[in-house]
């Protein structure tokens, strides 16, 4: 099994960096920075060769009929968020056969509030909207977001199930994207949809919407190269679409899983590969929408130690993967990745902080590690510019020379203060997957609200 020999080595490898940093006084000091870097450009470079090929040709009208598409939100106070979110499903140019919002035991009305807006009619636990019959509210016990979705699917006849978070608002022509995707190809069992992140107006706020918005668009284009290589393993949760018959033979999300649609994915490219099948998961880039995302370092590292400590359980719970030739090219190619991922916070933690060091100390290897950080910052540059290249390429948008030189500060700012903000919810996740504790709340502020949209009709 690869799985226990690349954790060892990587974890070996580490301890070596650290202990480089007080027992030399030549280029070895900075061992873990060097390592991070040359780690980060490989996978940059990796990203940039298989995204180019990875961009969809024109593709004529696709086969008729359509499937039938369901949409899933479970929900849980969310009373602010949700209006906003079934006017954009209203709005949708093809709009879905079937709307299910499974109330999660809410406590701010969420279901009295929609009762006024919708003109739901209750029959038990299950109500149905007069002005939209398509809309349907399930009332249930809190237990949680998987339990939520499993039980809304038992409820919908769809073939394509679509998972999307309250606070994620679809662009009018997502779900006939989604819809038309599946119709074109037989195989494809999951796809994600392409979101942009929104938060608060405040100055942290601000901040985190400026970066996390080129952190999105350059996942993103990875997920679209991972997608070529057939290894994706990712769709967010807050807009990803399924077949429906696929997600039933899968037996639902997992209520154990910290991070249900990440595991989702890794029990289905098993399921294809021991059943010998071949089971697609794309990402769409016409498929399109804004999601709430944390305005705040607290809730930030909140969100980041959750999806960390989820990323490290689901790769515990698929550890024989790792390396097997028998899941390749999943087992072969995406997870000895991961299985290296799994340390690589804290080689960036350590590196800028062992850089900060040298600097304040004026150790003689402050002056190399800066020239090194001036070549990947020129390195880091022309991989983002030839990102936006593709991302404006792939999705047929116009980026403006704001956006260009937005992605220029980002680049030269982001090592400083955002990074290392994610490597710290990275390293808070590892606390919490060892210490099997984890809590989530979601933000009381939504960037995302009712004024969005108009009140639905």
């Amino acid at each position: 099994m690869a799985y226990p020999f690349i954790f060892t080595f990587v974890g070996a490898l580490f301890t070596a960096a650290v202990a480089s940093a007080w027992v030399s006084g030549g280029a070895v000091a900075w061992l873990a920075g060097f390592i991070y870097i040359v780690y980060d450009s490989c996978i940059l470079v990796l990203i940039a060769r298989s995204g180019r090929a990875g961009i969809p040709k024109e593709a004529g009208p696709a086969p008729a009929p359509l499937p039938s598409v369901a949409v899933l939100i479970a929900a849980r106070n969310e009373r602010d968020a949700l209006p906003a979110c079934l006017a954009a499903l209203r709005a949708q140019f093809l709009q879905p056969d079937e709307v299910m919002v499974v109330d999660d035991g809410s406590t701010d009305g969420s279901v009295a509030s929609l009762g006024s807006g919708w003109a739901l009619t209750f029959a038990g636990d299950l109500g149905t909207s007069a002005t939209w019959p398509r809309l349907r509210v399930l009332r249930k016990p809190h237990s949680g977001k998987a339990r939520s979705l499993n039980e809304g699917l038992r409820r919908v006849q769809s073939a394509v199930v679509v998972t999307l978070d309250a606070d994620t608002l679809l662009e009018p022509g997502a779900v006939a994207a989604v819809a038309d995707a599946f119709a074109r190809d037989p195989k494809l069992a999951a796809a994600g949809g392409v979101l942009s992140p929104h938060c608060s107006t405040t100055a942290w706020g601000r901040f985190l919407e400026f970066h996390q918005t080129f952190e999105y668009l350059r996942g993103f284009v990875g997920r679209l190269a991972w997608a070529r290589r057939d290894v994706l393993l990712l769709v967010s949760g807050a807009f990803s679409a399924f077949r429906r018959d696929v997600l039933a033979e899968l037996d639902g999300f997992d209520p154990e899983s910290l991070v249900e649609d990440y595991d989702l994915i890794h029990r289905l490219h098993r399921r294809a590969m021991e059943s010998g099948r071949q089971l697609r998961v794309q990402v769409l880039g016409d498929a399109r929408a804004r999601t709430d995302a944390p305005g705040s370092p607290a809730t930030f590292l909140a969100q980041r130690t959750r999806w960390f400590a989820g990323f490290l359980q689901t790769l515990a719970r698929n550890r024989d993967m790792v390396g097997n030739r028998r899941y390749a090219p999943v087992g072969t190619v995406m997870l000895p990745v991961k299985a290296m991922d799994t340390l690589q916070p804290l080689y960036g933690l350590y590196g800028f902080a062992t850089l900060a060091f040298w600097a304040a100390t004026r150790h003689p290897i402050a002056q190399l590690i800066v020239q090194v950080l001036v070549a990947k910052f020129a390195f880091d540059l022309a991989f983002h510019f030839y990102i936006l290249a593709l991302y404006r390429r792939w999705l047929g948008v116009s980026l403006g020379a704001r956006f260009w030189l937005g992605s220029l500060v980002a680049t030269l700012t982001e090592p400083f203060v955002f990074q290392n903000l994610r490597h710290l919810g990275a390293a808070l996740g590892w606390v919490a997957f060892l210490r099997r504790r984890i809590r989530w709340t979601p933000p009381a502020a939504r960037a995302i609200q009712q004024r969005e949209y108009p009140p639905a009709r």
